[in-house]
């Protein structure tokens, strides 16, 4: 399944060092999607603070196994009101969304020399990743490439 990104949502990790700003990239996007004429939004206070609170939370547990449940209490709120701000604002479920910034992790992870002796495998599990040729074809779907073809570059 190839997962279908914003422009505004890509350009969050164009830095290696990524999602050190969540709730910077949550304002951008809310705002991108707002003033543009591709499915504006408008969400209230409380919502902008529920997926701010979430987002914390997904990128303090990335490497962990995270259940809907989890999120949902991390959140307050229950799985459906989750899903549904998910799916308004970003226009993906929480999984999706979570695969999401574990690729990018993952690829930030890559790029960096420090790792360069670290394997893609262990850098795949370290992200959360439990299955090797998922994260590969996920990976290829996401960037057009591999990791390893990523690496050689």
């Amino acid at each position: 399944m190839k997962l279908a990104i914003e422009h505004d949502f890509s350009q969050r990790f164009v830095n290696t060092d990524l999602i050190l700003n969540s709730s910077e990239y949550l304002s951008e996007s809310i705002r991108y999607r707002h003033h543009t004429t591709i499915s504006p939004i408008r969400i209230s206070s409380k919502q902008f603070n529920t997926l701010k609170k979430t987002d914390q939370y997904l990128v303090s547990h990335l490497s962990e196994r995270i259940s809907m449940a989890d999120i949902s209490r991390a959140s307050c709120v229950s799985e459906r009101t989750l899903e549904r701000l998910f799916k308004k604002v970003f226009g993906l479920t929480p999984s999706a969304y979570i695969t999401l910034l574990r690729l990018h992790k993952a690829r930030g992870e890559l790029s960096k020399q420090t790792n360069q002796n670290k394997s893609i495998a262990q850098i795949a599990m370290d992200m959360g990743f439990t299955h090797l040729g998922r994260f590969s074809i996920s990976y290829r779907e996401q960037f057009g490439q591999t990791p390893s073809e990523f690496r050689q570059t």
